[in-house]
């Protein structure tokens, strides 16, 4: 959760964005899940890979 708060500290995306996005993946979601989840908020697609990257690592 350290890496994905230093990630999201230098993204450049709104503060509710930033905190939307840490809420949802701070619920410790099944991968499947938390794809889904990410995708539905149709944010850009590097976006999601990064995340992804770092919450499944």
């Amino acid at each position: 959760m350290d890496r994905l708060y230093a990630f999201l500290d230098q993204a450049e995306i709104s503060y509710d964005l930033k905190d939307r996005l840490y809420r949802l993946l701070s619920q410790k979601l099944d991968p499947v899940n938390m794809m889904h989840q990410l995708q539905a908020l149709e944010l850009e697609k590097d976006l999601v890979d990064c995340l992804l990257e770092l919450m499944l690592s």
